[in-house]
């Protein structure tokens, strides 16, 4: 009998839209404080650590000044979390993690520093770089004058 394990893997593809398997966040939300640089450095430019995560999940490359102007503009209207929530959950959907809308908003409404820690950690843990880190082409041949 053939087992037919390759379609089964293209079905899971399929269906869930993502390359990974469904597995839990690899670090707990709280314990942003177990890596003090990235943690300090979120706490005092959240923007930047902001911007690796949304660069990696929408797949486009986005600074850190783009981060802030929109981080004050969602303040203005209605709250940061609200945009950096979104982020999150595009994140978990690329990285099939299981959590919804509202773990996701309480989560950076609670403690954005703690959540943009983790969604970091967790794209270290797995990997995954996006735009800046997967276009890179090898170098141009070198040929020798013979």
């Amino acid at each position: 009998m053939v087992s037919n394990s390759s379609s089964v893997s293209e079905k899971n593809l399929l269906s869930t839209g993502s390359l990974y398997q469904q597995e839990d966040w690899h670090t707990d939300l709280l314990a942003c404080c177990s890596e003090p640089c990235l943690c300090i450095k979120t706490f005092f430019f959240p923007c930047g650590t902001f911007s690796k995560i949304a660069t990696v999940a929408t797949n486009r490359p986005i600074s850190s000044a783009e981060v802030c102007n929109e981080f004050m503009a969602y303040s203005l209207v209605l709250s940061c979390c609200c945009y950096t929530c979104c982020i999150r959950r595009k994140l978990r959907k690329m990285m099939n993690i299981p959590g919804g809308y509202i773990d996701d908003f309480l989560s950076h409404l609670m403690c954005c520093c703690c959540a943009l820690v983790q969604e970091w950690r967790e794209i270290e843990v797995r990997g995954v770089y996006g735009h800046d880190k997967t276009n890179t082409s090898p170098p141009t041949p070198q040929y020798m004058e013979s």
